[in-house]
C-alpha cells in the first residue's frame, strides 16, 4: 500500500441534481468555505466522465472561485483533478495558507501547463513539455513539496509526467512551509471534476499520484441496515430549480404535478415557488389519488394561503394530514384565484397538468376530466412525517431546499452512541482500484450545546469511525475518510465495498 492520506474528495454529485449553484449555496457552502466570486456564474453539469454531475463555470472572470479549508497544515500535497476548458487564462488549482496563494497551477496562454510563485499572476516556475488541446477533457495530476528555496513541483498530463521542478519557490504567500486550503479559478468557461487530495503519512509511498486517472463515483443509500435515528421529515416532490423559465397556471385553476412515495409516510402540507408578487392572490392545497394515471378523487385540502411574495416559498397546510401508501401515485397542488407565475425545476419535464375550476367554489371532488396536460414542471413538494424509513431522507435530492435555509428533510436523534447504517447500490464498474471511501453527512444541530458526530463505515462485523467532527447550529459536511477495508485492513474490493453499509453516528 501507498503510504498516503485522503484529506479532500469532491465530484460534485451529491447537491442534488443538476441546477445553478446560486440555488444549492446552502449545501454547497456547507462544503467549500468560501467564494470570492459571483456563484450565479458556476452551475452543476453532467460529470465529464462517468455518472454523476461536474462544476463549472460559465460567465466572467472568476478569480479566485470556490475554496476549501483542509483538515491541517501540510509541507507535501498530492491530488489529481479533471478539467475541460478554453484554455486562456484558466487557472486550475492553488495552494494556499489561509487565504494567501503559495502556488499555482495554470494554463499558460500557449496551451502549456504552468506553475507559479503565489497566485496566477505570480512568478513563472516553468512549463509542461506538453500541451492541451481546447474544449477537452484533460487530467491534472501533481505532487508539491512547499518551501520557499526547495520546494518541488511534478505535474502529470492525462497519466504521463509532463513538468519537474526542484529547488524552487513554492511558498510565495506566507511565511509558512504548508498550505492548508485549495482553490479552483478561471478566466474562461470551465468545467472541474474528480477531485482528490492527500498527504504522506509516512516514507515508503510512491513519489506519483495514482495514474490511473481516478474519478469520484457517488451512491446515495436505498436503504436501512441498521438505524436509531427516528425518522423525523420528508419531501414528497421536487424543491429546487436550475431554470430561470416560469410557468403561471392561470386564474380560477387547479394545478397539480404526480409524485410516488418510496416509503409510507404522511403528507402535512404542500409548498410552490412563486415567481411574482401579489398581495390578494388566494391559495389552498390539494392532495388527489390517481385515477389510471389522471387525479381522481380529493383526498385532503388545505387552509387559505393569501398575498405571495416572488421567489419565497409558499406553503399550504393541509387540513387533515394524509397516510400515502409506498409506491402509489398521488397528485399534489393548489387551487388559486390569481394568475401567479410559478417558478420550474427545469424547461423540460412538463409534467403538471391543471383544469378550470372556481376557486370559491373549492377543489372538485373528484377532479374530473377537461385536464390541460404538459405543463411547466414546478417548484412543488410535499413534507411529511411518520416516514417508514430513514434512508429516503439523506437520498440524492435531500430536502435542503433552494430558497430556505432550513433542512426539510432529515433524521434525527439525541442520544450518545447511536447511529444509523445504510445500504448503497454497486458500483458501476468492479474492475478497478479503490483508492478510498469518503463518507459524507449533512447535519446541523437543533438544539443549543455542543455535539460531535463521525462518519460510519461497517464491513461484515466491523463497524469502524472516521475522525469526530462538531456538528454546528447550520448545515454542514462532516466527513469520513476510510482507506482501507476497516473488516480486512486490506485494500477495498468491489465486492467488498458493494457489501459493506454506511453512514453516521453521534460521538459525543
Amino acid at each position: 500500500m501507498s503510504a498516503w492520506d485522503y484529506e479532500f474528495i469532491e465530484g460534485w454529485d451529491k447537491y442534488g441534481p443538476n441546477r445553478v449553484l446560486a440555488n444549492t449555496l446552502a449545501p454547497f457552502a456547507g462544503e467549500w468555505n468560501s467564494w470570492a466570486s459571483a456563484i450565479t456564474t458556476w452551475q452543476l453539469v453532467n460529470s465529464l466522465l462517468g455518472p454523476g454531475q461536474a462544476l463549472q463555470y460559465f460567465s466572467g472572470a472568476q478569480f479566485p472561485g470556490p475554496s476549501k479549508t483542509l483538515p491541517g497544515n501540510y509541507a507535501r500535497m498530492k491530488g489529481t483533478l479533471y478539467f475541460n476548458t478554453g484554455l486562456t487564462g484558466t487557472l486550475a488549482f492553488q495552494g494556499q495558507d489561509g487565504i494567501s496563494p503559495q502556488f499555482s497551477v495554470t494554463v499558460e496562454s500557449t496551451g502549456k501547463l504552468g506553475a507559479r510563485t503565489g497566485a496566477a499572476s505570480g512568478t513563472l516556475l516553468g512549463t509542461s513539455t506538453a500541451s492541451l488541446t481546447a474544449n477537452t477533457t484533460h487530467v491534472l495530476a501533481w505532487d508539491v513539496t512547499v518551501h520557499n528555496t526547495a520546494g518541488i513541483v511534478k505535474l502529470w498530463l492525462d497519466g504521463s509526467p509532463v513538468l519537474t521542478l526542484t529547488n524552487v519557490n513554492t511558498r510565495g504567500g506566507t511565511s509558512n512551509n504548508y498550505i492548508n486550503a485549495i482553490t479552483l479559478a478561471c478566466a474562461v468557461p470551465t468545467t472541474f471534476d474528480h477531485l482528490g487530495t492527500w498527504y504522506y503519512l509516512a516514507s515508503g509511498g510512491t513519489d506519483a499520484p495514482p495514474l490511473t486517472n481516478p474519478v469520484v463515483e457517488t451512491q446515495f443509500p436505498n436503504g436501512d441496515s441498521a438505524v436509531q435515528f427516528t425518522p423525523t421529515q420528508g419531501i414528497l416532490g421536487q424543491d429546487y430549480s436550475n431554470t430561470a423559465t416560469t410557468n403561471a397556471p392561470g386564474a380560477n385553476e387547479l394545478f397539480l404535478r404526480p409524485f410516488t412515495p418510496v416509503v409510507n409516510c404522511t403528507l402535512n402540507s404542500v409548498t410552490i415557488l412563486p415567481a411574482a408578487t401579489s398581495a390578494t392572490a388566494k391559495f389552498k392545497a390539494v392532495v388527489y389519488a390517481d385515477s389510471t394515471g389522471a387525479p381522481g378523487s380529493l383526498l385532503s385540502s388545505g387552509n387559505e394561503v393569501v398575498g405571495c411574495s416572488a421567489l419565497v416559498l409558499l406553503t399550504g397546510t393541509l387540513v387533515t394530514p394524509q397516510a400515502l401508501t409506498a409506491g402509489t401515485k398521488y397528485w399534489i397542488g393548489f387551487i388559486t384565484d390569481t394568475s401567479v407565475a410559478l417558478g420550474q425545476i427545469d424547461a423540460s419535464t412538463n409534467d403538471g397538468q391543471k383544469k378550470a375550476n372556481t376557486y370559491a367554489s373549492g377543489a372538485p371532488n373528484p377532479a374530473g376530466g377537461s385536464f390541460t396536460t404538459g405543463q411547466g414542471s414546478w417548484v412543488l413538494f410535499g413534507l411529511c412525517t411518520s416516514m417508514a424509513a430513514n434512508w429516503p431522507q439523506v437520498s440524492n435530492d435531500f430536502g435542503h431546499s433552494a430558497f430556505s435555509a432550513s433542512g426539510y428533510a432529515f433524521n434525527s436523534d439525541s442520544t450518545v452512541g447511536h447511529e444509523d447504517l445504510f445500504t448503497f447500490p454497486a458500483l458501476s464498474t468492479g474492475s478497478q482500484d479503490i483508492y478510498t471511501v469518503a463518507v459524507k453527512t449533512f447535519c446541523a444541530l437543533s438544539t443549543a450545546g455542543s455535539r460531535t458526530m463521525t462518519a460510519q463505515t461497517k464491513s461484515s462485523s466491523t463497524d469502524t469511525s472516521g475522525p469526530a467532527f462538531v456538528v454546528a447550529a447550520s448545515y454542514g459536511w462532516g466527513t469520513g475518510h476510510f482507506d482501507v477495508d476497516p473488516n480486512t485492513a486490506a485494500a477495498w474490493t468491489a465486492p467488498g465495498l458493494n457489501a459493506a453499509s454506511s453512514g453516521y453516528k453521534i460521538a459525543s
